[in-house]
């Protein structure tokens, strides 16, 4: 299934593991398990479709921090589990809560349909995140 940004990591398998017609990939439960190996020797699987799957996840593209279940694959899974996933979540909670804490009136300059990610194969960013500033001018009055 192609990502949001239609990438991936290229990955060489070295030796055979076709089985009926389709490469079998361990993953976790609610996840797809298999993709179909084309015949073109070579696998790239898309980190960007993770946790994008409408078959696993209800609503893939919208921000849910209490969704549950099926769990998410941002941290890895297994054996190639994160380490440093509990440190980034603490980090993730007190930025947020700082930031709006801070910002409490902060809103987005342009509506959510405005905003454009770049197409990049291992990241995904905004290509412009235009600020209030930017229309409002620092002092709240219009730019020129």
């Amino acid at each position: 299934m192609p990502g949001k940004n239609g990438g991936g990591i290229p990955r060489y398998a070295h030796a055979d593991i076709e089985f009926e017609g389709f490469v079998d990939v361990y993953v976790p439960r609610g996840v797809s398990r298999r993709c179909q190996d084309p015949g073109r020797g070579h696998v790239m699987l898309d980190n960007g479709a993770a946790n994008h799957d409408p078959a696993a996840f209800h609503a893939p593209d919208r921000f849910d921090a209490s969704r549950t279940t099926p769990p998410h694959l941002s941290f890895g899974h297994g054996a190639r589990y994160r380490i440093g996933a509990p440190l980034a979540r603490m980090e993730l909670q007190v930025a947020f809560s700082r930031l709006v804490s801070r910002f409490p009136q902060m809103r987005l300059a342009v509506p959510v349909e405005e905003l454009r990610l770049r197409p990049d194969i291992l990241t995904a960013a905004w290509m412009h995140c235009p600020s209030p500033s930017e229309r409002w001018g620092t002092r709240g009055q219009p730019a020129r």
